[in-house]
C-alpha cells in the first residue's frame, strides 16, 4: 500500500490546522 498511515496523519493535521487557522482568522472577528 502506497498510502501510508503516517502520511494520512499528517495531512488530516494539516487540514485541521489550516481550517483552524482560517477559523481564526477571519470567522471569529464577523462573530464578536
Amino acid at each position: 500500500m502506497s498510502f501510508d498511515f503516517a502520511t494520512a496523519l499528517f495531512l488530516a493535521a494539516l487540514i485541521t490546522g489550516v481550517i483552524w487557522l482560517a477559523d481564526r482568522l477571519f470567522f471569529k472577528p464577523r462573530r464578536s
